[in-house]
């Protein structure tokens, strides 16, 4: 398990599915779902990144786009919850984290 949800993962593949594999269904409905999700809520973050990775019944959700408040970074993993439920399959940890694309500046209030 890695302790920092933010530091690279082994096994990242830049297809938004990790660890599960290209062909996992389970993977690739949930990020679809996390997508459908997230931009919904907040639609002015039209370039937002999803990748998921499994490993065991843990799953991790990355996030990355522009720079946001953390109100809005919290905002995303509600969705991202609502999105792991709304697909009817239980794990047993799911993490999520987000980070700003590097070219952004750092994010004040809003």
């Amino acid at each position: 398990m890695n302790p920092n949800p933010i530091a690279p993962v082994p096994g990242h593949r830049p297809s938004g599915i990790g660890v599960g594999g290209p062909d996992d269904p389970d993977l690739t409905d949930l990020r679809s779902a996390v997508l459908r999700q997230t931009r919904g809520a907040l639609a002015d973050i039209s370039d937002l990144v999803c990748v998921v990775e499994r490993s065991g019944t843990r799953v991790l959700v990355r996030l990355s786009g522009p720079a946001i408040s953390r109100a809005r970074q919290q905002a995303l993993s509600v969705r991202v919850l609502d999105a792991v439920r709304s697909i009817g399959r239980t794990y047993g940890q799911v993490d999520v984290a987000y980070q700003a694309a590097l070219d952004d500046p750092p994010c004040e209030g809003s």
